[in-house]
């Protein structure tokens, strides 16, 4: 089971692996519909009649709601299409996802033995370094062996 969890999260890791070379990309201030557009030379009243819209206005309010991040995904298809773009959307993790995933059970796991070892200390029967160490990758392995919607309680 956990090869075939790992399978799958290296499959969506590839997926994704041609956008991490755009994560840095900056949006124009103005916004890509604004932008693409008069790279092309294309008025917004052009754009209205390309893309079905009533008006220039209409184009304009788009523009800004991309500008303030409030415009809906299926405008910002329907305007790209008009322009003859491609609306390319993607959230894409900071890092691996395996390597997210261990590190939140690696947290998970030292604050678990954390409790329990001050018990542990308490009664005279605490770990020495390499048998926490041991103890603290086993529970990694233990959790990420089980349930991932543990990991984020």
């Amino acid at each position: 089971m956990r090869s075939e969890k790992l399978l799958l999260i290296q499959q969506l890791d590839t997926a994704l692996q041609p956008y991490q070379s755009l994560v840095d990309v900056q949006r124009p201030r103005s916004g890509w519909i604004r932008a693409v557009r008069q790279a092309l030379g294309m008025t917004n009243r052009q754009l209205a009649k390309r893309s079905g819209r009533r008006s220039a206005q209409a184009i304009h309010d788009l523009q800004q709601r991309e500008a303030a991040e409030t415009i809906q995904l299926n405008s910002l298809r329907e305007i790209a299409e008009a322009m003859g773009c491609r609306l390319v959307y993607a959230i894409v993790p900071a890092r691996p996802i395996d390597e997210m995933l261990r590190e939140r059970a690696a947290s998970i796991a030292r604050a678990t033995l954390r409790r329990s070892g001050h018990s542990m200390k308490l009664e005279g029967q605490g770990l020495g370094v390499r048998e926490e160490q041991r103890a603290v990758e086993s529970e990694i392995e233990s959790l990420l062996e089980g349930s991932r919607k543990r990991l984020w309680d």
